[in-house]
């Protein structure tokens, strides 16, 4: 889907501009927690 990739897009944004891994990682898993949501 393409708001799927926009999604993606939008977290690597978010990750290469966040400063601390702790973000990093919450933002990871609410992703993987949409991903499971969407399947």
């Amino acid at each position: 889907f393409f708001m799927e990739k926009q999604v993606m897009g939008e977290f690597v944004r978010i990750l290469k501009a966040s400063q601390t891994m702790s973000v990093a990682l919450q933002l990871l898993q609410t992703l993987s927690i949409m991903i499971q949501n969407l399947k």
